[in-house]
C-alpha cells in the first residue's frame, strides 16, 4: 500500500489525484502454483463502470487506541532478523572475485565465458534454485491518503487470505 499522487504539468490543470494504490504479490513456489483463475473480462462495448461491493470500497473509521508505538521484537528484544544473509553473500562475492582474477589471467576469453557479476551468480543458478514467476496485481484505488489508521487497517484486511480454516492471527492491536 502506497499514497498514489498525479499532478498534471500545467499551471491551470485541475487534473490531478492523490489517493492509495495496494498492490498485492503472489509469492509462489514450486509445491504451491497456486489456483489458476480465469480472467475476468468486461464488454468493450458497455460504458458503464462496475460498482465495487461496499465491503471494498467503503474505508470505516478507525483510530489508535493509544499514543504509544509498538515495535515488535524477536525474544532477545532485537528487531532485526534472528538470520544473517552477509556472510553467505559475502562467500558468493569472493567466489566471483576470484573467478575474475582467474579469467583475467588468461590470453583470451572463451566464447561462453562470463565475467560480470550477474553472469557468473545466473551460471550458478538451478533450475530448483528458480522459482516461478510471481503474481502481481494493483487492487481498485482508493481517493484516501494511506497514512491513516482506517486505510491500514481497510488495507491489511482487505489482502489477509481470510478462507484458510486456520484463522490468521490479528496484524495489529487496532484490527
Amino acid at each position: 500500500m502506497d499514497n498514489l499522487d498525479s499532478h498534471s504539468q500545467g499551471n491551470f490543470s485541475q487534473e490531478e489525484f492523490h489517493g492509495t494504490a495496494i498492490s498485492v504479490t503472489n509469492h509462489l513456489s514450486w509445491d504451491n502454483l497456486g489456483i489458476n483463475r480465469p480472467c475476468i473480462t468486461l464488454d468493450p462495448t458497455d460504458a458503464s463502470v462496475p460498482q465495487l461491493p461496499d465491503t471494498y470500497s467503503v474505508v470505516q473509521p478507525a483510530e489508535l487506541p493509544s499514543h504509544d508505538v509498538f515495535v515488535p521484537c524477536t525474544p532477545n528484544h532485537s528487531s532485526r532478523p534472528s538470520h544473517n544473509l552477509v556472510p553467505g553473500a559475502k562467500i558468493k562475492d569472493e567466489s566471483w572475485m576470484a573467478h575474475v582474477s582467474t579469467v583475467l589471467q588468461q590470453d583470451t576469453l572463451a566464447d561462453n565465458e562470463v565475467i560480470t557479476w550477474s553472469g557468473y551468480n545466473s551460471r550458478l543458478m538451478t533450475n530448483e534454485s528458480v522459482k516461478p514467476k510471481a503474481v502481481i496485481g494493483v487492487l481498485p484505488l482508493f481517493p484516501n491518503k494511506a497514512a491513516t489508521p482506517s486505510m491500514m487497517k481497510h488495507a491489511m484486511q482487505l489482502t489477509v487470505y481470510d478462507r484458510d480454516p486456520q484463522p490468521w492471527p490479528k496484524p495489529c492491536a487496532w484490527c
